[in-house]
């Protein structure tokens, strides 16, 4: 790895480009299907998106076959998605700013159902956040927020369920910033990819959140949410 990222780091150089890292995501397998292709099924409407998210995961990683007419089904249940606001308020003098975090976590429960009886039951559990800017202005985009929350928790909840299907591990890429001022959201950034290669979740959270907290974009809000889903989604099941 160390030689690989050396590799990285001399091209990108070279090329004036950000230079980017592979870090691999282990599998969470809770189950072996034996087969190689299933119907996901949702019991109740509330269920529907999160099979549908499913459903996407499972063609797109081309792990299993998705056959409606499967006698093997993925019958998902207990679907539930709930959400918490804080609001933070700063008056200075005659200036007053006010900040709107989002808490949510979402859970859902997968049988799988073969012609012979149900062989097994998985959990699939997601947290996501959202640490707001601060405005000089009333905050309006409360509702588009928790939309974003809820599509980004239906979609954690419906890859956990799937990861437990894979047994093989995942790579996923990361851009690096050696070069970025001290103190920057890029330099935090770069400081908290380096702790997730060194397997430190909880140090790569920390930084993750400086770096939304002083930049607050979709980058930086999609990393920490990577991040708090593979620490959060670790739990013993």
């Amino acid at each position: 790895m160390i030689k690989t990222l050396t590799t990285i780091l001399m091209s990108c150089a070279l090329l004036a480009c950000a230079p980017r890292v592979r870090v691999e995501v282990a599998a969470a397998p809770a189950v072996a299907i034996g087969v190689t292709s299933v119907a996901v099924v949702a019991r109740d409407r509330e269920c529907r998106p999160i099979a549908d998210a499913m459903i996407a995961d499972l063609k797109a990683e081309a792990l299993i076959q998705v056959d409606p007419r499967s006698p093997v089904k993925l019958m998902v249940f207990d679907c539930a998605v709930d959400l918490g606001w804080t609001v933070y308020q700063e008056v200075d003098g005659a200036d007053e700013r006010r900040r709107a975090d989002v808490e949510g976590r979402g859970h859902a429960v997968m049988a799988v159902e073969t012609p012979y009886g149900t062989v097994a039951h998985v959990i699939g559990n997601a947290r996501e956040g959202h640490l707001g800017s601060w405005k000089n202005r009333p905050i309006r985009d409360m509702l588009q927020t928790r939309s974003t929350i809820q599509r980004r928790l239906t979609s954690s909840v419906a890859s956990d369920l799937v990861q437990q299907l894979n047994h093989q591990p995942q790579q996923v890429v990361r851009r690096l910033y050696p070069n970025a001022d001290d103190g920057s959201a890029k330099q935090l950034t770069h400081l908290a990819v380096l702790a997730e290669q060194r397997g430190d979740l909880a140090e790569a959270i920390e930084l993750a959140s400086e770096a939304h907290l002083t930049d607050p974009s979709d980058r930086t809000a999609e990393y920490l949410a990577s991040l708090q889903r593979r620490l959060y989604g670790q739990s013993p099941r």
